[in-house]
């Protein structure tokens, strides 16, 4: 049962850009998990502002590309969680691979058949 509509996958998609960005402080990452944290956050941002949808400012980029961009994006975070304990920052590894599980089941509930100019549903 997919009851993610464009409008609230927009909406999460702002909250994960802001979790993204107050990440590094609240569990007090640094070196190059801080950056990769603040790099996502970026990418995130620029993937929401561009996509067609409710929650888009250019949208540019079609609401399923969106969705496919975000599924591949999960698949990359689970081989960052793996760089992550490989390097011994469990932090990293839990960080990652819980975004990754959140990533996976937002793509497996949203409606990327609706239109985003549809915007009641």
């Amino acid at each position: 049962m997919k009851f993610i509509s464009p409008g609230l996958h927009g909406v999460l998609d702002y909250v994960t850009v802001i979790f993204l960005f107050g990440s590094p402080w609240l569990f007090q990452m640094e070196g190059s998990l801080l950056v990769f944290t603040f790099i996502l956050g970026g990418l995130q941002l620029l993937l929401s502002l561009f996509t067609d949808y409710p929650g888009g400012m250019v949208k540019k980029l079609s609401f399923l590309l969106h969705g496919l961009v975000e599924f591949f994006l999960s698949l990359g975070l689970v081989i960052a969680a793996l760089y992550f304990r490989h390097t011994g920052a469990e932090i990293g590894f839990q960080y990652y691979l819980c975004l990754a599980v959140v990533y996976i089941l937002v793509f497996n509930l949203t409606r990327f058949n609706k239109l985003s100019h549809s915007l009641t549903n």
